[in-house]
């Protein structure tokens, strides 16, 4: 028999694979396999807020995934007070390391790491949290954020209390002062607000809602998109909020997960 599946698992007439349980909790896998991604330590978010956002203001979000294997799943929502509209491009064309960084969480806060660096001011390529306990040798291959002057980088190397970059990008100063905060986590996906866009690229998708003539009492608009897009490899998607109201306030949210494709 070639293959076989069953209670305790399936066999392909050459490996045999168990039921999986959740590291986590041990239980069965049999939650969502978004869910089982959050367990796993790969899934992510942003989540944030604007206000006074005013007709015909513009805020631009660029997200760009990584030119590796692992493949983003996305799925994205907003809402906003008053009248608004959404565009989304693809391929769109970017100055690197312009704009502001945003910073993704990872949505397991258990496995992911925040803090802040206790160490001298100007450090360029080493964190140091006195009170950290790290798994020396872990975090080689992870992004560490440094959430106060807006930079990120690579870890190189880590031990129980430091974390080591090539080099900081992206920030203000890109190096580490003391107080610093920081998130660590292993999205490889860059997202940041107001980067110079010199082409949009091709437009894939957009949605306008709301109240554009009750302003103070008017139907928030938005949307949310129930279905995952899988993202391109290497490839930068413009997120692009006009406004149509004055003194609105936009709430976004987009969440997603880093995945090797098995196919």
């Amino acid at each position: 028999m070639s293959y076989f599946k069953g209670i305790y698992g399936t066999y392909d007439g050459t490996n045999f694979e168990p039921i999986r349980i959740d590291s986590s909790t041990s239980s069965l896998s049999t939650i969502g396999y978004e869910h089982h991604e959050i367990h796993g330590n790969s899934h992510y978010f942003i989540q944030d807020f604007e206000t006074d956002f005013d007709s015909a203001e513009v805020l631009d979000f660029v997200f760009t995934t990584y030119n590796n294997s692992k493949w983003v799943h996305l799925i994205f929502s907003y809402e906003c007070t008053n009248l608004c509209q959404l565009d989304i491009y693809e391929g769109a064309t970017v100055t690197a390391n312009t704009g502001t960084l945003v910073i993704q969480r990872g949505n397991n806060r258990a496995k992911c790491f925040s803090g802040a660096h206790t160490g001298g001011n100007g450090q360029a390529t080493v964190m140091t949290n006195s009170g950290a306990a790290f798994t020396v040798d872990a975090l080689i291959g992870w992004k560490i954020y440094n959430i106060t002057d807006g930079s990120y980088g690579i870890i190189t190397d880590n031990d129980a209390t430091t974390v080591t970059v090539s080099a900081l990008v992206g920030g203000t100063d890109n190096d580490w002062d003391t107080a610093d905060q920081y998130e660590i986590n292993q999205s490889l996906s860059i997202v940041r607000a107001g980067q110079t866009v010199s082409a949009v690229g091709i437009r894939i998708a957009g949605q306008s809602g709301g109240d554009a003539d009750n302003a103070s009492k008017g139907t928030p608009g938005g949307s949310k998109r129930e279905n995952e897009w899988i993202l391109r490899p290497n490839t930068s998607y413009l997120f692009r909020f006009t406004g149509g109201v004055n003194d609105s306030i936009l709430g976004y949210n987009a969440e997603w997960y880093e995945h090797t494709d098995k196919n």
